[in-house]
C-alpha cells in the first residue's frame, strides 16, 4: 500500500451514512495491495445454522446481549512539532490536514492530547515559570506555542467538526527550580509540602489560563511517563514519582486543590501515563486507596512501548477497580534504535496499531490515542533529535503531506465506532489463522465489527448476528469495518442489561 498524497486540490475523503437500513451490510476494506476504505455492499442471509459452518471459513458470531465498556473516543496528540509543522503549510492544505482527521469527512477524531508546557517534541526547554522560587506562581504564564499555535489549532479544529472533542493534558516536567535535580530533565520533584502544593497549584493555573481562551480541557494526567525521571541523565523533559509518591502528590494535593477550584467531578484526572508493565503497582498505590471513588481520579493512562507484557493485566486491573476507565494516550511506531525513524508506505506500521488496539480494546480499553498527528520528513522537529513516525508525514517543499497505512487503521477504529458506543461480544470458531483478530461494538443505530488479518492468504469469514449472516473474503494483510443496521426482532426478544 503506498501512501496517499494529499495538497491544496485533492485529498481522499468519505463520508458514514448516518444509519444503514434493511438487511444492507456496508464493508470499508483497506489492504496492503492498496485499498484504502474501499466500499462494497452486501445483504444478511437467513443463516442456516452451525450445522451449514464447514466450508472452512471462519465463522463470527456477534451476541449483543454480552456488553462491555463503553468507548471515550479516538484522537492524537498536537505537540509543538505537529502545530509548527501545520503552520508552514498553505491555507487550502492546512484545511485538507484538518478535514482528514476531525471532520465526517475524514476519520472523525474526537480526542486530542496536549503537552503541559515544552517535550521532546518540542524546539527548545520550557515551563510556565522560570522564575526560581515563586511558590506562588505569580509569574506562571501560558507561552507563544500555547497561546500563538496549540490554542489557535484547537480552535480551527473546534470550528470545524461537529463533534464534542475532549481536549486532555500531560505534563512532562515541572519547572526545573522545583526539581532535586533543578532541571526538567530527568529527577523527581522535591519531595516536600511546599513543592508539592505549588505543583499542584501549576495545574490549576494552567487549566484557568486555558479556559480563559475558551478551550475547557476535559482531562489530565497526573505525569507523563513518571518511571522515566527515575534515570536523573533521561535525555529530555521527565520526571519521577513512584506510585506512593505518585499516590500522595495525587491524592494529597492535587485532588483537593482541584475540588477547592471548582475542577471536580467534571475534570477527568488520570493516574500512570505509563507503560503497561506499572499499571497493576500504580493502580493498587492509588485506585486501591478510593473505595471505588471517581470524583477525582476517574481512569488509567497508558503507553504502547514495553507491550511484551499481556493485555490481560488490563482485564485484571479493571476487574479489581471496575469504576476506572483504561485510556491508551500515547503510542508511536520508530522510536527503536533499529528501525527507520519515518518509513513511508509501510504497512506492518499499520498492522502493529490495528493489533495494539484490538488487543487493547478486548481487554477494557476505552479509548486510543496516537502520539503526534503530523510530523515532517525527519520525524520531527524534535530538540534532542529523538525522531519518531507518525500517520501523516508533511513535506513542507511540496506543500503536501502523506497519509501512511497507520492514519487508515487508526481510521478503520475512530470513524466506525463513535463516542458512547458499547464493545459486545463475538465468538470466533474454524479460526486456524491465529493472526486473524475481530472485535464488535453497538452504536446508536447499528452494529459494527472490525476485522484484522495479518496473513499474506485471503481468509473466508461468516459473520452471524442472531438469525442472519453474511460471507464474506478478507484479502491478505488487509483491515476491514463493518456496519448494519440493528434488528429490532433481535432487540425486543434478547436484549438484557450490560454485564462487567
Amino acid at each position: 500500500m503506498m501512501v496517499c498524497v494529499c495538497n491544496a486540490t485533492y485529498c481522499d475523503y468519505f463520508r458514514l451514512p448516518e444509519r444503514v437500513v434493511g438487511n444492507k451490510v456496508l464493508v470499508y476494506t483497506s489492504s496492503q495491495s492498496g485499498l484504502r476504505f474501499s466500499k462494497s455492499e452486501h445483504t444478511f442471509i437467513n443463516y442456516g445454522g452451525p450445522q451449514h459452518d464447514n466450508d472452512g471459513s471462519v465463522v463470527l458470531t456477534i451476541d449483543s446481549r454480552k456488553k462491555y465498556q463503553s468507548i471515550l473516543g479516538f484522537g492524537g496528540a498536537i505537540t509543538d512539532a505537529v502545530v509548527l509543522n501545520y503552520y508552514n503549510m498553505t491555507g487550502p492544505t492546512k484545511s485538507a490536514f484538518l478535514r482528514s482527521y476531525y471532520s465526517e469527512l475524514g476519520i472523525n477524531y474526537n480526542m486530542i492530547r496536549i503537552p503541559m508546557a515544552s517535550c521532546d517534541f518540542s524546539t527548545h526547554v520550557y515551563s510556565y515559570d522560570d522564575h526560581d522560587n515563586d511558590f506562588n506562581l505569580t509569574h506562571f504564564e501560558l507561552t507563544v506555542e500555547d497561546t500563538h499555535h496549540k490554542i489557535a489549532m484547537i480552535h480551527e479544529i473546534l470550528n470545524l467538526t461537529r463533534e464534542d472533542i475532549k481536549v486532555y493534558a500531560s505534563p512532562w516536567s515541572a519547572p526545573g527550580w522545583m526539581k532535586s535535580t533543578d532541571s526538567m530533565i530527568g529527577g523527581p520533584l522535591i519531595n516536600e509540602p511546599n513543592y508539592f502544593k505549588t505543583w499542584a497549584n501549576y495545574f490549576v493555573k494552567f487549566l484557568k489560563a486555558y479556559e480563559s481562551y475558551g478551550i475547557k480541557i476535559w482531562g489530565i494526567t497526573a505525569q507523563n511517563e513518571p518511571e522515566d525521571g527515575y534515570n536523573t541523565k533521561y535525555p529530555f523533559q521527565s520526571m519521577h514519582f513512584t506510585p506512593e509518591t505518585g499516590a500522595d502528590f495525587v491524592l494529597n494535593y492535587l485532588c483537593p486543590l482541584l475540588k477547592s477550584n471548582g475542577f471536580l467531578p467534571e475534570l477527568a484526572v488520570m493516574i500512570l501515563d505509563d507503560n503497561r508493565p506499572f499499571i497493576r503497582k500504580w493502580a493498587d498505590q492509588i485506585l486501591g486507596k478510593l473505595n471505588g471513588s471517581t470524583e477525582c481520579v476517574k481512569g488509567i493512562a497508558l503507553h504502547w512501548y514495553l507491550n511484551f507484557i499481556s493485555p490481560k493485566i488490563q482485564s485484571l486491573v479493571h476487574l479489581d477497580y471496575p469504576n476506572y476507565f483504561i485510556l491508551s494516550s500515547e503510542a508511536c511506531t520508530g522510536s527503536l534504535p533499529w528501525e527507520n525513524n519515518v518509513k513511508l508506505g509501510d504497512w506492518s506500521r499499520g498492522e502493529k496499531y490495528g493489533r495494539d488496539i484490538m488487543q487493547g480494546l478486548t481487554n477494557w480499553l476505552s479509548g486510543w490515542t496516537d502520539w503526534n498527528i503530523m510530523l515532517n520528513l525527519n520525524g520531527g522537529p524534535n530538540w534532542v533529535g529523538n525522531f519518531v513516525d507518525s500517520p501523516v508525514i508533511f513535506n513542507v517543499a511540496k506543500d503536501e503531506f502523506y497519509k501512511q497505512p497507520m492514519f487508515y487503521f487508526l481510521g478503520h477504529f475512530s470513524k466506525f465506532i463513535p463516542r458512547g458506543s458499547v464493545r459486545i461480544d463475538v465468538e470466533m470458531s474454524n479460526n486456524t489463522k491465529s493472526k486473524f483478530l475481530a472485535i464488535a461494538f453497538e452504536t446508536d443505530h447499528n452494529y459494527s465489527i472490525v476485522i484484522l488479518n495479518t496473513h499474506n492468504e485471503a481468509v473466508n469469514c461468516k459473520v452471524v448476528n442472531a438469525d442472519k449472516s453474511v460471507d464474506l473474503t478478507l484479502e491478505g494483510r488487509s483491515i476491514k469495518s463493518i456496519i448494519w443496521p440493528k434488528l429490532e426482532k433481535e432487540y425486543s426478544q434478547i436484549r438484557y442489561n450490560s454485564i462487567n
